[in-house]
């Protein structure tokens, strides 16, 4: 990674990160003591940041600085970086419906491979441009031959937990259906069917459909008593 698109992620990273905890551009500057332009331009990714601002920043916004920076060392066992690495995918793109709005709502995880770090940019407009998300999770995955374990939690209230399980995507397919509990806005715990793929989808009809329960799952959830995903 070239300097420049290094310090272009970072200032969206940081820019979502502020956003998540509803501070505006002013308020960070003032305490920061620097001008707004500035505070501006490292969002921008137009000016780099020094160690000393990135630690103040973090602070200030509560950031886990290691978050914000790519892998450069191995903090998994060896052995699982190696044999489950055909499983990694530094962007995973996900898709749901919603019911109660009548709406296509979408996420996207961004991983740390070699750390098996995870952040997710959750309920997102436009799915090229996730650092707009309107909440923030950080977490961590869990790898194993069979599926995919996600746990990640809100970094800003109401600091629920988020949980994601998959198949582990391999390249015999274009992407896997999951399921995704958390709780609402109104501090229900819900499930979701959701659609994981490792490059974004069209945002069609035919999405819409296979994300709707069908008569068929609703039987099956009748049946055993269970929400699941296939």
């Amino acid at each position: 990674m070239d300097s420049g698109s290094f310090y272009i992620t970072l200032g969206r990273q940081l820019r979502a990160r502020r956003r998540a905890k509803h501070m505006t551009l002013n308020e960070l500057a003032e305490k920061l003591n620097k001008s707004t332009a500035t505070v501006s331009k490292y969002e921008k990714g137009e000016i780099f940041i020094s160690v000393d601002t990135l630690v103040d920043i973090c602070r200030i916004l509560n950031v886990d600085i290691s978050s914000l920076l790519p892998d450069t060392c191995m903090k998994e066992d060896p052995n699982d970086v190696t044999r489950y690495q055909k499983y990694f995918s530094e962007r995973l793109y996900l898709y749901w419906f919603n019911g109660e709005k009548n709406k296509l709502q979408k996420a996207v995880l961004v991983n740390q491979k070699m750390s098996f770090k995870t952040t997710m940019y959750y309920d997102v407009a436009d799915i090229s441009n996730y650092y707009e998300a309107n909440y923030v999770y950080e977490g961590r995955v869990f790898y194993t031959d069979s599926c995919m374990d996600f746990i990640l939690s809100c970094t800003e209230p109401p600091f629920d937990t988020l949980t994601l399980r998959l198949s582990s995507l391999n390249r015999h397919s274009s992407y896997k259906v999951g399921l995704l509990s958390t709780i609402s806005y109104f501090y229900q715990n819900i499930a979701m069917k959701v659609i994981v793929s490792d490059a974004p989808l069209p945002e069609d009809e035919e999405l819409i459909s296979s994300l709707r329960l069908t008569a068929d799952d609703l039987k099956n959830i009748k049946r055993t008593n269970f929400f699941y995903a296939q």
